[in-house]
């Protein structure tokens, strides 16, 4: 049986988390997001929560796969050395590694995802995730470009849901 490491990409407010928690409840896939981990380093005022949050996510997604599960993570993807874990991951285990990327083309909609969670006390409670237009904007130029040579999708979440959830299942369908 095929075993898959679907990691999720995109910048805060683009429907990441959203469209993870449909594929792991549909699939009956674990989850593993890199911010539940974050979220409780974070009130340990570790000065490293984000890189340790990635060293615990790599360990659960590969304890899953060790007991023959696949697996859904939750995480931006901003850097080419996470897309080299899981591909590490993937090799050591025999499972395909796959990206959706999420992405929203109406700036408008976006800025209104992101300043929602101004109201939102998980948000703002966790003192990390972004909850401005102004954040957002401002930690772009923190996020490495590079190639992702693994099956990749793009999904553009400001499409109705209905065409979205379509594209998603027709492409994974193709992934075997």
């Amino acid at each position: 049986m095929a075993h898959f490491v679907l990691l999720m990409k995109g910048r805060s407010g683009t429907g990441k988390s959203t469209t993870a928690r449909l594929l792991a409840r549909t699939l009956a896939w674990p989850l593993v997001d890199k911010d539940d981990i974050k979220d409780e380093l974070f009130q340990e005022a570790l000065s490293s929560a984000g890189e340790s949050s990635y060293e615990i996510l790599f360990g659960l997604v590969e304890r899953q796969l060790d007991v023959g599960l696949s697996v859904v993570c939750d995480s931006p993807l901003s850097h080419l050395r996470t897309l080299n874990s899981a591909r590490d991951l993937g090799i050591a285990h025999d499972a395909t590694v796959l990206v959706i990327e999420t992405l929203v083309s109406d700036e408008t909609l976006w800025r209104e995802r992101i300043e929602k969670r101004q109201h939102d006390p998980d948000a703002v409670a966790s003192g990390h995730r972004i909850t401005s237009w102004e954040d957002l904007q401002a930690g772009l130029s923190k996020v490495e470009q590079f190639v992702i040579d693994v099956p990749h999708l793009q999904l553009d979440t400001s499409k109705p849901e209905a065409v979205t959830t379509a594209l998603m299942w027709e492409w994974l369908a193709a992934q075997g």
